[in-house]
C-alpha cells in the first residue's frame, strides 16, 4: 500500500467492556489507517472482532488484574489496517505491572522502497511507580532508536505528566520547564525528547488547560481535536486525529559535468612543463589583467595534457556504499518482479526471490565495507569519515522546485538565477564620497604604508602550506595542484602579485567568486531561507594572505581594544570574560548594569566602498597600495553554483569580500571609529556583534546611556549601517528586587526589554546565574548524544565513538566554560550526568569488541584545568586581554610569610562575584602553586603538569 500520509485516531476511552457495540458501529463508518486506544479495560474473554471489523488487525496489551489486585483500569490497543504490513509486535513489561505499553513495527511502502515505522504506545497512570514506568519506557524506546537510526518513529499515549509546560514553535511544541531544577519526571521527559530528537505535536488542551496525551514523531505531524469521537470523550483526554506526513521531498538532480582528477595527475611532467615556460618573456610588458590571462592560458594547456578527466552523471538514487554489482542485482530484481506481476509465472517469482535474498546479503557486505573504510581512514583522510557522519545529521540537497516571492522554478539553472537575484538584492548602490560623513580621530592614524614587494621565497612558503583538502574556486585550480607545483609556480605568481601591487590593480578574474546557498531554517523551498557561503579562488586567497600578514602588524595598534573579532589571541571567550567580570563586580557593589545589544542587517554586505576607501586612506594607507585596495573592492562579481549548475556573474556593489583574508580586517577598520562617539558608556565588539553598557546608580546614568545611543544612531546613519531595531534589545543586570527600568530608544524606536539574551553563544540572564545557559547546553548535548549513539552504532572501535562524542557533545558542554563555570552541585551534576551516560554506552561497546574499557576525566576537572590554562595564557601573552590582565593581582607580602599563594584574590560580597573567571582561576592556581611554576613552563608542559596534579588529587 503506497501512502503519502497516515491517519491515526487516538482516544482514552475509559473502558470498552460495556461499549463494544457502540464502538463497533462507529468504527465501520470511518477509515483510519491506525486506531490507538488507552484505558480499554478489556478482559481476555472479549474478542477483537467484537470491537473492530475485518479491515483491522488488533494488537493489544490488557491489564494484568491478577497481579495488580484490581478489576478496572488500564490496557492499550492498536488497530492496524490490513493493507499495512506489521513487521513485529511486542509488549513492554513495566515495573510492578503498573502501566501498559506496546511496540508495533509497520512496513510503509513508498516509491518501491520499504520504510519501517515503529509505533510505541502506552498508558501511564498516576501511581507510586509512575516515574519508574516512564523511565523504563523512555529507555526502551531510546534503545530501539539507537539500534535502528534510519527508521521512523511515532510515540504516543496517555503519559499523565501534568506539570510539563509546552510552547508552540511552527508545528511542533517544545518544553519550557527547567531541565535541572524541575521535578524528576519532567527532567526524564526532557532528556528523552532531546536524546531521541523527537518532536511533540499535540497542542490540544483538556478541560483543565493541560496536555496529558502526547504525540512524538520525527516526521511532521498535524494533530487536531476529533469532533466526532468514536466513544464519549473523557474531559481530561480529548480525542485526537493525527496525520503523520510521510511523503518525501523530491530533490534537485545535479547537472552532468566533467571534472579534472588532480589527485591522479602526473606532477613530474606538469612541473617540467611549467619550468620550461619563459614566464619573464610571456608576461613582461603586459598590463596585469592581460598577464594573468596569459598565465591561466599556459597553465590550463599544461593541465589538459597531464590531468585526467572524468564525467559524472546526474545524482543516483543509491547511497554511496552501493557497488556496481549491487545496483545491477537491484535492477535485475525489479525486472523479474515486474515480469511476475504481469505474467504470474512461478519461475519469475523464484528468480525474483533469489535476487532479493542476494541483494540483502550483498547490501550488508557493501555497507560493512564502507563503514570499515570510513573508520580506517579517519587519520589518513578524515574528510571521508566526517562527510559520512554529517550526511546522517542533515541533507545538503535542494528541493526540485524553489520559489522567491512570486517567482518559482524547477530547473537547476533558473534556481541558480533566483538565488543570485536574492543574494544580489542585499547589496547597496555605490555611495559617492560627498554623501558620506566621516571624521578621522588623531589616535587612529598609523605610519604611512604605500608599497609592498613580495619575494619568491615567501610566495613558495605560502603555497607549500596550503590545505589540500580544500576545493577550488572559479579558476578551477585546487590547492593540491598549487602545492604540488609550488616551486615552479612561485616565480610567475610572484611576478603577477608584484605587478598587481605596483599597478594598483587587482585582476578582474581574481575578484570573481562562487556562492553556495546553505539552508538556515524554515521552508526548504523558499530561497530566502538560505544564506550565501562564498568561495574565492586559491591564488587570490594566497595573494590576500601575503598582504594581510604584512599590513596587519602595522594596523593592529590602531584597532580599538574593545574589538575582539578577527584578531589573533582574541575570541568570543575573551569578549565574554571581560563583560561578565565588569557586570558581576558592579552587581556585587550593589549597582545594576544596563546593556544594549545591537543587531545590524547584513553589515558585511552593506559597507559603502567609497567610505571604506576614505577611512583606510585616513589611517595611513597611501599610494599604490591605496589604489590597489580601491581596485580590490570595486567591480567584484559573484555567481551562484548549485549541483553543477552555475548562474551568470552579477556585480557586488557594496560590502567587504566574504570568505577572504582581507575582508574581516577591512570591516574592523571601517567600524573602528564607533568608540569615539560613545562618551559615557562602555563598549565591547565581536565583529558586528556590539553591546553598549553602563553601570547605573541613578536615572542620570540611564540618561547618559540614552545620549550615547542617540550618537550611535547618528553614526550608523552616516556610515550607512542599517540597524535591525526589532532584534536590538535592552537588558538590566541586577540582583536587586527593585531594579531601575528605563525605556531606551534607538532611532526613535523603543528597545525591547528582555530578561535573557544570547551573547556570542552564551545565554546571559538578568541575574547572571547562567541557569538558562546550563539548561540549554545540557538539553542540546543530550540531543547530540542521541545522534552520536545512532550514527555510531555500526562503527567497530570505541575510539571512533569517543571522537564523535568529543566533537559533537563535549564541545557543546565546554564552549566558553571560563565564562559560566558553575559552582553549585546541582548544575555540576547535571553536566556530568551526560558524560556518564556516554561512558556507560561506550564501555558496553568496548567490552563487546574485546577492547579495554575507557575512563575519562570528569568534565568538572576539565573545566578546572581549562580555567588554570586560560589564566596561564593571559599571563604569558598567549591571550591578548589587557583588561583581564590588569585584574590579576600578584600577592606581594610586606614581610616573609609561610603562605604559598601567588595571587591575591579580592574579597567579594556575593558568591556569584567570587566565582567569576579571574577570581576563581587565581584561587584554583593558588591551591597548586607549590607544585607547578607557571613562569618557568612551556604551554604543553604546563597543561600536562596541571592535568597530572588534578588527577593525583582524585
Amino acid at each position: 500500500m503506497k501512502t503519502k500520509n497516515l491517519s491515526v485516531y487516538y482516544q482514552n476511552v475509559r473502558g470498552l467492556r460495556t461499549k463494544t457495540n457502540i464502538f463497533f458501529r462507529n468504527i465501520i463508518q470511518v477509515d483510519y489507517n491506525i486506531v490507538c486506544l488507552t484505558e480499554t479495560w478489556l478482559l481476555s474473554g472479549i474478542y477483537d472482532q467484537e470491537i473492530f471489523d475485518s479491515r483491522y488487525r488488533v494488537y493489544r496489551c490488557d491489564r494484568d488484574y491478577e497481579t495488580r489486585g484490581d478489576h478496572l483500569g488500564g490496557g492499550v490497543l492498536i488497530a492496524l489496517r490490513r493493507e499495512l504490513q506489521a513487521y513485529s509486535f511486542s509488549t513492554i513489561s513495566m515495573p510492578g505491572a503498573a502501566a501498559e505499553a506496546i511496540e508495533l513495527c509497520v512496513d510503509l511502502k513508498s516509491s518501491n522502497k520499504s520504510e519501517r515505522l515503529h509505533i510505541f504506545f502506552g498508558y501511564f497512570p498516576h501511581c507510586s511507580r509512575h516515574y519508574d514506568c516512564l523511565l523504563h519506557f523512555f529507555e526502551s524506546v531510546s534503545d530501539v532508536i539507537v539500534n535502528n537510526p534510519d527508521d521512523d518513529y511515532l510515540v504516543l499515549g496517555d503519559f499523565n505528566i501534568s506539570s510539563a509546560q509546552w510552547t508552540s514553535t511552527d508545528h511542533a511544541l517544545y518544553m519550557t520547564n527547567s531541565t535541572i531544577n524541575g521535578d524528576h519526571i519532567v527532567q526524564a521527559l526532557q532528556s528523552f525528547v532531546s536524546f531521541t530528537d523527537l518532536r511533540q505535536y499535540n497542542h490540544i488542551l483538556n478541560t483543565k488547560n493541560r496536555i496529558l496525551d502526547l504525540v512524538f514523531s520525527r516526521k511532521e505531524c498535524i494533530v487536531a481535536h476529533c469532533k466526532e469521537p468514536l466513544i464519549d470523550e473523557d474531559p481530561h483526554h480529548p480525542a485526537l486525529y493525527v496525520i503523520v506526513k510521510s511523503s518525501p521531498t523530491r530533490v534537485l538532480l545535479s547537472a552532468p559535468r566533467v571534472v579534472r582528477l588532480f589527485h591522479n595527475a602526473d606532477y613530474e611532467a606538469i612541473n617540467n612543463d611549467i619550468a620550461s615556460v619563459e614566464w619573464q618573456i610571456l608576461l613582461q610588458g603586459k598590463d596585469v589583467d592581460a598577464a594573468v590571462a596569459e598565465f591561466y592560458d599556459s597553465i590550463n594547456k599544461i593541465i589538459s595534457k597531464h590531468v585526467p578527466i572524468k564525467a559524472f552523471r546526474c545524482d543516483t538514487r543509491y547511497p554511496p556504499w552501493f557497488s556496481r554489482s549491487l545496483v545491477k542485482i537491484i535492477k535485475e530484481k525489479l525486472k523479474y518482479h515486474k515480469k511476475w506481476k504481469i505474467y504470474g509465472r512461478r519461475s519469475d517469482y523464484d528468480t525474483f526471490s533469489l535476487l532479493r535474498d542476494r541483494q540483502k546479503r550483498v547490501m550488508r557486505e557493501c555497507y560493512d565495507k564502507f563503514i570499515i573504510d570510513a573508520e580506517n581512514k579517519i587519520k589518513i583522510n578524515s574528510k571521508y569519515f566526517w562527510t559520512f557522519v554529517k550526511s546522517k545529521r542533515h541533507s545538503s540537497d535542494l528541493p526540485d522546485t524553489m520559489f522567491c516571492d512570486d517567482k518559482t522554478s524547477s530547473e537547476g539553472y533558473n534556481i541558480c538565477l533566483l538565488f543570485n537575484d536574492y543574494f544580489h538584492s542585499v547589496f547597496d548602490s555605490p555611495v559617492s564620497q560627498s554623501s558620506s560623513s566621516f571624521q578621522i580621530t588623531p589616535e587612529s592614524v598609523t605610519d604611512s604604508i604605500s608599497r609592498i614587494v613580495l619575494t619568491i621565497e615567501v610566495v613558495e612558503k605560502y603555497l607549500k602550506s596550503l590545505d589540500v583538502a580544500k576545493s577550488c574556486g572559479p579558476d578551477g585550480l585546487p590547492p593540491l595542484f598549487l602545492k604540488m607545483c609550488c616551486e615552479t609556480l612561485a616565480s610567475p605568481l610572484t611576478f603577477l602579485f608584484n605587478l598587481s601591487l605596483s599597478d594598483g590593480i587587482m585582476p578582474g578574474v581574481w575578484k570573481q567568486c562562487h556562492v553556495v546557498p546553505v539552508f538556515k531554517s524554515g521552508d526548504r523551498h523558499n530561497i530566502k531561507n538560505y544564506r550565501p557561503i562564498t568561495k574565492i579562488s586559491t591564488i587570490p586567497k594566497v595573494f590576500e594572505k601575503l598582504i594581510y600578514d604584512i599590513i596587519f602588524p602595522l594596523l593592529r595598534p590602531i584597532i580599538i581594544d574593545q574589538q575582539h573579532g578577527f584578531i589573533n589571541k582574541r575570541s568570543t571567550e575573551t569578549n565574554l570574560c571581560e563583560f561578565v567580570h565588569q557586570v558581576s563586580v558592579s552587581m556585587d557593589q550593589g549597582y545594576q548594569v544596563d546593556a544594549v545589544y545591537t543587531d545590524y542587517s547584513k553589515a558585511f554586505d552593506k559597507i559603502p566602498h567609497s567610505l571604506l576607501i576614505r577611512k583606510i586612506g585616513e589611517i595611513g594607507i597611501h599610494g599604490d597600495l591605496l589604489r590597489w585596495f580601491e581596485s580590490y573592492l570595486r567591480e567584484r562579481s559573484q555567481a551562484v553554483t548549485v549541483k553543477g549548475f552555475c548562474s551568470t556573474f552579477m556585480p557586488v556593489t557594496s560590502g567587504v569580500p566574504q570568505g577572504s583574508h582581507l575582508g574581516p580586517l577591512l570591516f574592523n577598520l571601517f567600524i573602528n571609529d564607533v568608540g569615539s562617539v560613545l562618551k559615557y558608556s562602555d563598549l565591547l565588539i565581536y565583529a558586528d556583534d556590539m553591546k553598549i553598557y553602563k553601570k547605573v546608580k541613578t536615572s542620570l546614568d540611564c540618561q547618559l546611556l540614552q545620549m550615547d545611543l542617540n550618537e550611535l544612531g547618528i553614526y550608523c546613519k552616516n556610515n550607512h549601517l542599517t540597524l535591525n531595531l526589532k532584534k536590538c534589545s535592552i537588558i538590566s543586570f541586577s540582583r536587586s528586587a527593585k531594579s531601575l527600568k528605563y525605556n531606551y530608544f534607538l532611532n526613535n524606536v523603543m528597545l525591547n526589554r528582555v530578561i535573557e539574551v544570547r551573547d556570542l553563544g552564551v545565554l546571559l540572564d538578568c541575574k547572571l546565574s547562567f541557569n538558562s545557559h546550563i539548561e540549554y547546553i545540557t538539553t542540546k548535548a543530550y540531543r547530540m548524544l542521541g545522534f552520536v549513539f545512532r550514527s555510531g552504532k555500526d562503527f567497530r572501535y570505541s575510539s571512533t565513538l569517543l571522537l564523535l562524542y568529543n566533537s559533537y557533545v563535549r564541545s557543546i558542554l565546554e564552549y566558553a566554560s571560563t565564562v559560566w563555570n558553575p559552582h553549585y552541585k546541582t548544575y555540576i551534576e547535571a553536566i556530568e550526568k551526560i558524560q556518564r551516560k556516554f561512558l556507560k554506552h561506550l564501555n558496553i561497546k568496548a567490552i563487546s569488541c574485546n577492547e579495554v574499557t575507557v575512563a575519562l576525566p570528569t568534565l568538572f576537572d576539565r573545566r578546572l584545568e581549562r580555567d588554570i590554562v586560560f589564566l596561564y595564557k593571559i599571563l604569558k601573552s598567549h591571550i591578548d586581554s589587557a583588561f583581564l590582565l590588569q585584574n590579576i593581582y600578584l600577592r606581594c607580602p610586606r614581610m616573609s610569610s609561610r603562605s604559598t599563594r601567588l595571587f591575591s584574590v579580592p574579597v567579594t560580597r556575593t558568591k556569584y562575584a567570587g566565582n567569576i573567571f579571574v577570581f576563581r582561576s587565581c584561587r584554583n592556581y593558588n591551591d597548586i602553586f607549590n607544585l607547578i611554576d607557571m613562569f618557568n613552563s612551556t604551554l604543553p608542559s604546563f597543561k600536562q603538569n596541571v592535568r597530572d596534579v588534578i588527577n593525583s588529587k582524585q
